[in-house]
């Protein structure tokens, strides 16, 4: 359903691009926050982030090896709770990435976005057609143009939502094939940091507290 909404009807003229772009901000008081992005290569101390108030953060020197180690004994607790683990992503899946209100509200604007553009279409031919007003025919089209520009922007922050929770939806079923299939593990596994872990915080050198994409936190 999200697919067949995602071109709605256009004015038959120029209008201006929309979008958006969402920025999420994380703020640990009194800790630093290593990216995730890819696995360690480095000494962990070049990887700590800037704290707020851009000053560096005083989180003792970590190193990679501490952060790995820290990494296998997290996963290997997230595994000894996996039948747990699996209910609670199943349940959070149902519950939080369902997007059939929301399909449904999509294709409600939808139709509303053509209605307008029919009116819009009319408005113009009309014009050609018969001597009017063009005060009142301007008042007119430029209020059927805000209409649709109105209209289109809650389409397209609604048509994102449905994409958001399609998105949160694959990578809960991805990250729960992956643990369900997962035995034990003794060292560092690149391929399972990726798959796995969201991002990790460091409080101290005896306090790693890994978040696994799932939204799970073990501190270890």
């Amino acid at each position: 359903p999200a697919e067949e909404n995602s071109s709605p009807a256009t004015l038959p003229r120029s209008a201006m691009a929309m979008g958006r772009a969402k920025l999420l901000l994380k703020e640990e008081k009194n800790s630093c926050s290593a990216a995730m992005a890819s696995p360690p290569t480095q000494p962990r101390s070049s990887q700590i982030m800037v704290s707020k108030g851009g000053k560096p953060c005083s989180t003792p020197h970590v190193t990679e090896d501490q952060v790995k180690d820290a990494f296998v004994r997290a996963v290997n607790i997230l595994l000894s709770e996996k039948e747990e683990l699996s209910v609670n992503v199943q349940m959070v899946i149902a519950m939080l990435c369902d997007s059939a209100e929301l399909e449904k509200r999509q294709t409600e604007l939808k139709e509303e976005l053509e209605v307008v553009v029919g009116l819009v279409e009319r408005c113009v031919t009309e014009n050609a057609r018969v001597a009017l007003d063009q005060d009142e025919y301007t008042q007119r089209y430029n209020g059927l143009v805000s209409r649709y520009e109105a209209v289109k922007a809650q389409f397209d922050e609604v048509t994102q939502a449905v994409a958001d929770k399609a998105d949160r939806k694959k990578l809960l079923e991805q990250f729960l094939h992956t643990v369900e299939g997962q035995a034990p593990v003794t060292e560092f596994d690149e391929r399972l940091w990726s798959s796995l872990v969201d991002f990790v915080t460091v409080y101290s050198e005896k306090g790693i507290r890994v978040t696994f994409k799932d939204g799970t936190e073990i501190q270890v």
